[in-house]
Formats: structure tokens, sequence, C-alpha cells
């Protein structure tokens, strides 16, 4: 199977006259992959999130179009709009790409061509307004209970489940921790909070921002719990070496107060009781990490969970449409 039935439908269109020339760039009767390499090269030479989209395209005939060949995928298939982003996406990365995994010189910027770039900017508007189905967040309460019932069984696990919470973290981000990353201030018998700083440096929002600090407090009796698994670690070593079976705990607990929740639920509930009590939307953000306004509102619900912020300016519009009296 060679390369040319993916690409004769792009090359056809945009380059070459319609393969007039035999031996010009981007001539699809002369795109076979390396003999060494098999079909299964994009798996190993590109990092593409959806290779089997790609090799799905061979055997379509070469009068259709990348953009109808992705449009009718998505109607037979019922692709969301953020599916369509990134299987458009991943065309282009492979067209760009081409001199990774074929005996071409040159990419080929598919983005340069007027229709392909308005197809794109509207399935990126349309995936913005798209409804999502997050799932549901935690309360305060549910947390509440979820933790009592950990402490009784495992207290490692009520510490992580806490952890989560008080630091609006993603379960991945506790997991990857080091003993290095995390310091626990020294407490007294009359301290019923702890202060806790860590540093996040691996994960989603390190991966876009880099390492950041987190700076919160955990309850006295979580924070005795991690002083004694920091004395069992060494300096570089995970926190959590078994992570994936706390993880486990702390939903099965969590499913238990609520059956609509999940691990994403403690960051979302967590960020919500904080907008609720008041806390500021920078101070939001610099727990949970987030670069952009827009990500946080998305959390809150746009509009289910006002920030301070958002309640000043809401009492300033009242006192300015407010009729004066008489």
């Amino acid at each position: 199977m060679h390369l040319r039935k993916l690409f004769s439908p792009i090359f056809a269109y945009h380059l070459n006259l319609k393969c007039c020339h035999v031996k010009g760039l981007g001539n699809p009767r002369g795109l076979p992959l390396f003999p060494s390499c098999p079909i299964r090269i994009f798996n190993f030479m590109l990092p593409l999130p959806y290779p089997n989209k790609v090799l799905n395209m061979f055997g379509f005939p070469e009068w259709i179009e990348f953009r109808e060949l992705v449009r009718r995928m998505a109607l037979n298939r019922n692709w969301k709009w953020s599916t369509i982003c990134k299987v458009m996406a991943l065309i282009s990365g492979a067209l760009l790409n081409l001199p990774l995994y074929s005996n071409q010189s040159k990419g080929i910027d598919i983005s340069k061509d007027p229709s392909w770039r308005a197809a794109t900017r509207a399935a990126h508007k349309f995936e913005n307004r798209e409804p999502t189905n997050p799932p549901a967040p935690v309360t305060y309460e549910q947390m509440k209970k979820a933790h009592a019932a950990l402490e009784r069984e495992c207290p490692i696990a009520a510490l992580y489940l806490m952890m989560m919470w008080c630091c609006a973290a993603r379960a991945g981000d506790i997991a990857t921790l080091l003993k290095k990353d995390v310091r626990v201030e020294q407490t007294t018998e009359s301290d019923s909070l702890t202060d806790l700083t860590m540093t996040i440096r691996y994960g989603k929002g390190a991966h876009f921002r880099g390492p950041y600090p987190v700076a919160t407090i955990l309850p006295r009796k979580d924070a005795s719990v991690l002083q004694q698994v920091l004395n069992d670690r060494l300096r570089k070593q995970r926190l959590f070496p078994d992570a994936k079976a706390l993880r486990d705990r702390v939903l099965q607990a969590l499913r238990n107060e609520n059956v609509l929740s999940s691990l994403p639920s403690v960051r979302k509930g967590s960020a919500r009781h904080m907008a609720a009590q008041g806390v500021p939307e920078e101070q939001i953000m610099r727990l949970t990490g987030h670069t952009r306004l827009e990500t946080l509102q998305r959390y809150l619900g746009y509009g289910h969970q006002l920030t301070r912020e958002a309640e000043l300016a809401r009492d300033s519009v009242a006192q300015a449409l407010r009729e004066p009296s008489s």
C-alpha cells in the first residue's frame, strides 16, 4: 500500500496541476514509503493524536478533497466539533511533516489554502460554542464525607484527596510529586491548619507554563500523615508510588457520595468553593495553574458560580441602574 493513496487528493488539487509533471514535487505517483519503514511509521515517527484516522483515509477516490473527507467522516461517525478540529490538525501536521516519513524533500503547508483556513476557523468557532458535558463538581460537604470514610480505611488515600482539594490540583499532579517538591511547616498542637508549599513540575499545567509553585494549607491531621510519608521517602522518590490504587480508592469514596462524580470533579468543586467564599480570581488561578481567565470561567460554569470580581461588577451595575430616591 503506497502513501500516494493517502495524499493524492490534496496533491492533485493543490500541486503540480493535477500531476502533470511526473517527477515534480508533490507527485503522488512518486510517494512510496521508505522500503525499510512499515506502514505503521505514523505511530513511531510522528506524535499524532489520531494515527488511525490517517490510515483510514486510504482507498478514497482521488477527487475527494480532504475537507470533504473530514465532513463525510464526521457525519458518518457523529463526531463532535472538538474531534473534527483534532483530525483537521492531524491532516495539516501530516502534510507539513512529509519529509519525516516519505521521500519528499519538502512538506506541504495546507493552511495556505483559503478554503482550508476558512474551514478550520469555522470548526474552532463551533467547537467553542459547543456545549460540554463535564463531570459534576464535588461539593465541600461531599468531599468531607468521602474524606472521613477514607480516613478510617486508608489515611494516605484521605491525604491524597485533601491535597487535591486544598490545591485545586489534578489527580495526576499529586501523583507526580517528588519528596523534594513538598514542604510542610512545623505546627503546634493549637494549630488546626498547616502551611503547605509544593512545586508542580509535571502534568498538563506544567507542560504549558513550566514548573510552578503552589502555596496552600492542610488540616493538621492530614499534615501529620504527610510528614510521615515524607520521612519514609528519599529526596527524589515519588511521594505516592502506588498512585493508581490511591486514585481508585478516592474515586470510589467520591462516588459513594455522588455517583456522577469523577476525579476531575474534585478540582472543579474546589475552584467553585473558593469562588463562593470570595477568593479573588487571580488567587484561584494561582492555585489551579490556569493562565487564561476563560479557562477558569469554564470551570466555574460560565455564571453558575460568580467570582468576587463578577459580583462587584453586578453590584455596580445595579447601583447605576437603580432609580434615585425622591
